[in-house]
């Protein structure tokens, strides 16, 4: 019998089940829907949906009716919970929290907050850094912010990008993944501090005058975290 993460790694090694999960980051999906995406028949589907089961990447959610007789439709989504094939063993997000426990002080919550944002921006900047040198340090308007940074550099994160809405003056994005989204659950001031002040220190490196507002909020409950981007002349 296989070990957990020889199941894992299997799980993973597959191009069409990597398909099927960045389709149920953007939320449950019916079989139908999932084979309307990745263009396999739904039997096959299913047989992937097992796998990701298997190894407690997905779950079945609840069911729903389109109306008539008959058994109603399965849904599946993400569990959300975290795995790990990495070998020996590593637990950085227990690092996270105790490092966050220490760090985010009720009494001075307001102060902790900008403290937050600062290391955001510090890190937007080196952000801005390696961006600049991979792209060149040009002048950016919303159509190459949208071409280079979200839909290349972002993604190269895992942040699971989509664009909402594009002209010359707005970008509006959203990510449905969080990198920090056990501990931002938790620490939501403060991870969500970091974060703005991540793409705030990032337009900033890149010289980009804007403002910029955050919709949507994974940590806060809401299916994305969503960003509108106004370029400024």
């Amino acid at each position: 019998m296989m070990d957990t993460q020889t199941m894992v790694g299997k799980a993973m090694g597959n191009s069409l089940r990597l398909q099927i999960l960045e389709e149920l980051v953007k939320g449950p999906r019916t079989l139908e829907e999932l084979s309307n995406c990745t263009k396999l028949k739904s039997e096959s589907i299913l047989h992937h949906i097992r796998i990701l089961q298997q190894v407690g990447l997905v779950e079945e959610f609840e069911p729903i009716r389109k109306g008539g007789p008959g058994r109603p439709y399965s849904r599946y989504k993400l569990t959300g919970k975290m795995v790990n094939i990495q070998y020996p063993q590593r637990n950085y997000a227990m690092l996270s929290e105790i490092l966050l426990q220490q760090l985010a002080d009720p009494a001075n919550k307001k102060e902790v907050k900008s403290k937050f944002r600062q290391i955001g921006v510090a890190t937007g900047n080196a952000f801005a850094k390696d961006f600049s040198a991979r792209y060149g340090d040009k002048k950016w308007d919303i159509a190459n912010l949208r071409k280079y940074f979200v839909e290349e550099y972002v993604k190269e994160f895992g942040l699971q990008p989509e664009v909402i809405y594009s002209d010359e003056s707005k970008l509006q994005y959203r990510q449905y993944n969080c990198l920090f989204l056990e501990v931002a659950k938790k620490y939501p001031s403060e991870i969500c501090a970091m974060s703005e002040g991540i793409l705030d220190g990032f337009l900033a490196g890149i010289k980009m005058p804007n403002e910029f507002t955050q919709t949507k909020c994974l940590a806060c409950g809401d299916d994305c975290c969503e960003y509108i981007i106004k370029a400024k002349s």
